[in-house]
């Protein structure tokens, strides 16, 4: 009977343990915990008599890597790795990997909009395991391939040229 009040003894820490860790555990945020918090557009007035009108905190800006027309969102951080650029003279192509804490859908959400920003044409999408979204400029392909993965979103950006007959 001794060990067994050891065990469940041991088995409430564990369970303790995992549960107050987990509970403070987001990884759905759409912001990195160093960030600022946004102000959502729907709260840009206050209803407060005698304080003053509150204006939406800006975005943080995308980053570019390799491919200065194909923008990142600054959560994701480059798994150099994975990642494998290949430069001519006339091209640049490859495959850039990244992780981070991000929520899935608002990396979908981002592409659709920063894509069509940097003149890219969306061509073709998927959405729910995973997201893939095919565009497309004049003499390149770019494929994104958003995925869930454990506590973290990946990302891999595909740049592939396209030949002119």
């Amino acid at each position: 009977m001794r060990n067994f009040k050891g065990f469940y003894t041991m088995l409430a820490l564990v369970a303790y343990l995992l549960l107050s860790g987990c509970a403070s555990l987001n990884t759905q945020t759409q912001n990195p915990p160093s960030s600022p918090p946004t102000v959502s557009s729907s709260s840009t007035s206050s209803s407060i008599p005698g304080s003053h009108p509150t204006t939406p905190l800006a975005a943080p800006a995308p980053v570019f890597y390799d491919f200065k027309d194909v923008p990142v969102p600054p959560e994701f951080t480059l798994i150099q790795k994975e990642s494998n650029v290949l430069q001519t003279s006339t091209f640049k192509s490859g495959v850039l990997v990244f992780k981070g804490r991000v929520n899935y859908n608002s990396v979908a959400d981002f592409y659709l909009s920063a894509m069509q920003k940097e003149n890219w044409t969306l061509k073709a999408s998927s959405r729910y395991s995973h997201c893939i979204m095919v565009f497309e400029k004049p003499s390149k392909i770019c494929v994104i391939n958003i995925y869930p993965k454990a506590w973290y979103c990946y990302l891999k950006i595909y740049i592939l040229p396209i030949r002119t007959p």
